[in-house]
C-alpha cells in the first residue's frame, strides 16, 4: 500500500508542489528533495531548523526509519535499494 501512495503521491507532484511529511519508507524513498526538521531551544525559545539533505544523509535516514538505531551497512545497503527500486 506504502509503494501504492508513494506513486500517487509522485504522479501528483508532476503537476503541482508538493509537501509530504512521512515516516513511512517507502514514501520517502520515492522523494526527489528531502529535507530534515528539527527543534532546538535557543534562550527559551523553541526554534525550527530545516536542513536539505543530499543522497548520503537521504540513505542514511531511511536506514535510521528502518531501525530506530544508528544505521549498519546492511541497513544502508537496504536503504539505498529500496530508493533504487522506487525510481
Amino acid at each position: 500500500v506504502a509503494v501504492g501512495v508513494s506513486k500517487k503521491i509522485h504522479q501528483i507532484s508532476s503537476s503541482s508542489q508538493t509537501i509530504v511529511i512521512t515516516h513511512l519508507l517507502q514514501v520517502s524513498a520515492k522523494g526527489d528533495h528531502h529535507f530534515y526538521v528539527s527543534k532546538y531551544v535557543e534562550k527559551g525559545i523553541t526554534k525550527t531548523k530545516i536542513d536539505e539533505l543530499n543522497k548520503k544523509e537521504v540513505i542514511s535516514n531511511i536506514a535510521y526509519m528502518m531501525t530506530g538505531e544508528n544505521p549498519t551497512k546492511e541497513s544502508l545497503a537496504l536503504a539505498n535499494q529500496l530508493i533504487e527500486s522506487l525510481k
